[in-house]
C-alpha cells in the first residue's frame, strides 16, 4: 500500500508525532512518501522518508506581548498557496497513493480535495484544534465542515473526555476517534528517582524567548534542552517547563511528570492546553509577563505536589496505543 503524509510545518509537534505512525507503516510492508517544509521536511529526510518540499504555512508571528494573531494569518494569506496547491496535486497525481493521511494542513486539504474529484482516495485527517479563537465562529463552522466533508476519518492524537488535553480546542463531531498518545515516549518508563528541571521549548524556536532567562531564575536546577540529548534529558527529569504545546503536554504525562506552562500570550491553542492541565491537576500555569524569582520557585515547589496527579493519568494514557489505533483507522479504509 502506498501512503501519502501532508504535514503542517508550524513546529516540530506535527511532523513527531505523524513520524510514529510512518515508522509503524514502513515496518508494516508500506511505502510511504511526505509533502511538508523547511526543517520539518529536512528532520523526515534524516529518517530516510522521502520528501517533497512544498511551502504549505509559515512561521508563527510573534510580537513583544506574544503571538501577534493578526500577522500571522495576513502573512499565512499572502503565501504562495495557489502554487502549492497546483504542486502538491501534481506530486499527488504522479504518486497516487492508496490513502493520504492529512496532518492539520488546510491547504492540505485544499488540494487533496482536488485531486479526490478525479481519483477517489481516501484520506484520514489528523488533528488536535478545530477552534482557533481568532477567526468568527461562522469561519469555524465553514472549515470544520470543509475538513469533515473531505475526510473519511478524523483522529484526535489524545483520550477520550473528560480527560481530553485539547479539550477546550475542539468542536466534537461523529467523524473523530480519540487515538491516544502518538510519541516516541509510548512504552518508555521514567526512572524511579527523577531530578532537574527541564525548559522542554521544543526545536522550533517558537516561544523560546520567554524560557531565555529562567536558568538565572531559581535555586532549582534548571536545564536548557541540547539537540543530542534532548530525550534523556526530558526522560530524567522530575520536571518540565513548557509552552502548552499538546506533543509536549502529551509526552510529560505519559511519563509521569508535572509540568509548568508558561504559554505565549495571544497563543489561544495552548492556553487552552494549559487551562485543562492546571484543570486536571498536573500543571501550573504561569504568565511570562509577570514571572520572577518567587514566582517560579513557589510554581516548582506547587508542581512537585502534583506528581501524584500525573503519575495516575500517565496510568490512563498508556492504555491508548496511539501508533497502533491509527495503524487500525488508516488500514480498515484501504485493506
Amino acid at each position: 500500500m502506498k501512503v501519502m503524509l501532508i504535514a503542517e510545518a508550524i513546529g516540530f509537534g506535527h511532523v513527531a508525532r505523524d513520524a510514529e505512525i510512518l515508522k509503524l507503516l514502513t515496518a508494516r510492508g508500506w511505502e510511504c512518501e511526505v509533502i511538508t517544509y523547511g526543517k520539518c521536511a529536512s528532520m523526515l529526510r534524516s529518517r530516510g522518508y522521502k520528501v517533497h518540499s512544498v511551502p504549505l504555512s509559515i512561521d508563527i508571528r510573534e510580537n513583544k506581548y506574544g503571538v501577534d494573531v493578526n500577522k500571522t494569518i495576513v502573512d499565512n494569506i499572502r503565501a504562495v498557496h495557489v502554487r502549492a496547491i497546483k504542486k502538491i496535486t501534481d506530486v499527488l497525481g504522479a504518486y497516487k497513493p492508496d490513502i493520504a493521511i492529512i496532518d492539520t494542513n488546510i491547504i492540505g486539504v485544499i488540494a487533496f480535495g482536488l485531486y479526490k474529484q478525479f481519483k477517489k482516495t481516501p484520506m484520514v485527517y489528523i488533528i488536535n484544534a478545530n477552534k482557533y479563537g481568532s477567526i468568527p465562529k461562522t469561519g469555524e463552522m465553514v472549515l470544520d465542515r470543509f475538513v469533515s466533508s473531505a475526510a473519511d476519518k478524523i483522529l484526535i492524537p489524545d483520550i477520550p473526555l473528560p480527560y481530553t488535553i485539547s479539550e477546550y480546542n475542539l468542536e466534537l463531531n461523529g467523524k473523530m476517534k480519540f487515538i491516544g498518545p502518538l510519541t516516541r515516549f509510548f512504552g518508555v518508563e521514567a526512572p524511579a528517582k527523577t531530578s532537574g528541571v527541564f525548559i522542554a521549548c521544543g526545536k522550533s524556536g517558537i516561544g523560546e524567548r520567554p524560557f531565555a532567562e529562567l536558568t538565572k531564575m531559581a535555586d532549582e536546577r534548571i536545564i536548557s534542552p541540547t539537540e543530542k540529548r534532548y530525550d534523556s534529558l526530558f526522560i530524567n527529569s522530575e520536571i518540565v517547563i513548557h509552552h502548552g504545546g499538546h506533543n509536549t503536554a502529551m509526552e510529560s504525562i505519559l511519563l509521569g511528570k508535572p509540568q509548568i506552562v508558561i504559554p505565549l500570550p495571544g497563543f489561544i491553542e495552548r492556553m487552552n492546553n494549559a487551562k485543562k492541565l492546571a484543570e486536571l491537576g498536573v500543571g501550573v500555569v504561569l504568565d511570562s509577563r509577570w514571572l520572577d524569582r518567587h514566582i517560579l520557585e513557589y510554581a516548582i515547589d506547587d508542581a512537585r505536589e502534583k506528581k501524584k496527579n500525573a503519575q495516575r493519568l500517565s496510568r490512563l494514557l498508556k492504555k491508548y496505543n496511539g501508533a497502533e489505533n491509527a495503524y487500525k483507522e488508516i488500514k480498515d479504509l484501504v485493506v
